[in-house]
């Protein structure tokens, strides 16, 4: 939980230098993943791309309502 809480944290400092709003980050335990909701559909996604992966994160990116979820989980080696 505590690698979850830190990469949560570490995200939002992403998406704050990014200038990206969103409305919520919450941590899904069983999922291992931290979710961000309400990222609008004109964020800057490939700069966000580019900060997750070298971060060595993946992030999974669905619509949901206006903008996206995004899922992002440690990398697999």
């Amino acid at each position: 939980m505590e690698d979850l809480e830190t990469l949560a944290s570490a995200i939002s400092q992403t998406l704050l230098t990014l200038e990206v709003p969103y409305d919520a980050i919450r941590i899904d335990i069983r999922a291992g993943a931290v979710v961000i909701n309400g990222v609008p559909a004109q964020a800057p996604r490939e700069a966000l791309d580019h900060a997750f992966q070298q971060a060595r994160l993946h992030a999974e990116t669905k619509a949901a309502g206006p903008g996206f979820q995004i899922r992002v989980h440690a990398a697999q080696d």
